[in-house]
């Protein structure tokens, strides 16, 4: 890295955890086709914004590193590692590793994205440069696999996958999420997020709450988990930048708790109707979601 300090003492640990102080430099990934091992390579010339491990900011660009790294340390690549030692053992034969690998199976979602008075199909973007950060594709019924295997302790079918200790590693809140969107965040019911090795954490009245979403052209995801009640459930849409999968997910942790929540549809479509120079956003959830005045 170009901050000496962090470049010495950067573990994979914090690669996961988003406090390398690199911002997002989403425009060396979003628009390249360079391979994984040369954008690994130009790391050392981005320009840090915050000292090495004292504010979270989001990195795709890390978790490709992170990626390239287990390739690296199996002797092959990510995306064999990952097949041989995650997808293979919990029986996910139908996920795949890019959007063209994708379209040459017989079952596969479209993407749709934004328009003012209507969705538009839009084309696919390929992400596979940086894989490790967000090009796996796959459904609820194979992801379902991938969240007993968190509630199981990393088991599956009687087998460990995954050592009981990782999981617990992994979930281990180690930073302090501070800028996390609204309208999920400083709110009586989450007055704050931690974030652990690829997992949000946080305590929602007291209550173990483990999750991430994933989003590209066309599509948003969450993966949750109440670990303390033995569920968890995978939410996937084809549609793009959407808040539906959170506020849906906020909705299933009141229910599966037995609360009786907030109205989530009506906070998200007035924090968004406010919010400043958003209009499509704010017009497509007024329709959805009418919100007087």
């Amino acid at each position: 890295l170009k901050d000496p300090v962090a470049s010495r003492e950067i573990p994979p640990l914090d690669l996961l955890t988003h406090r390398s102080g690199l911002p997002g430099h989403a425009a060396l990934w979003g628009v390249t086709d360079l391979p994984r091992e040369e954008l690994v390579a130009r790391l050392r010339y981005l320009e840090p914004s915050e000292p090495f491990r004292t504010t979270f900011q989001y990195q795709n660009l890390m978790y490709t590193a992170a990626g390239h790294l287990a390739g690296q340390v199996a002797g092959s690549t990510w995306e064999e590692t990952v097949q041989s030692r995650l997808f293979a053992p919990l029986g996910m034969t139908r996920s795949t590793f890019s959007v063209t690998t994708m379209q040459e199976t017989d079952d596969y979602a479209r993407p749709y994205g934004d328009a003012l008075e209507n969705y538009d199909r839009i084309d696919y973007r390929n992400i596979d440069p940086v894989g490790p950060a967000g090009s796996i594709n796959s459904s609820v019924a194979e992801m379902t696999s991938w969240v007993r295997l968190f509630l199981n302790e990393g088991r599956h079918d009687g087998t460990q996958v995954i050592e009981a200790e990782t999981i617990a590693e992994l979930t281990r809140p180690r930073i302090v999420w501070m800028d996390f969107p609204v309208p999920f965040t400083k709110t009586e019911e989450v007055p704050y997020h931690l974030y652990g090795l690829g997992w949000v954490v946080e305590a929602y009245h007291g209550h173990r709450h483990v999750w991430h979403t994933g989003g590209i052209d066309g599509f948003s995801a969450i993966v949750s988990l109440l670990p303390d009640r033995d569920v968890g459930w995978v939410l996937l849409t084809n549609k793009d930048d959407t808040e539906v999968p959170l506020l849906l997910t906020y909705e299933l942790v009141d229910r599966v708790l037995g609360r009786d929540g907030p109205d989530w549809s009506r906070r998200v479509a007035d924090a968004l109707f406010h919010r400043g120079g958003l209009y499509v956003a704010a017009e497509r959830w007024t329709r959805l979601y009418p919100v007087e005045g």
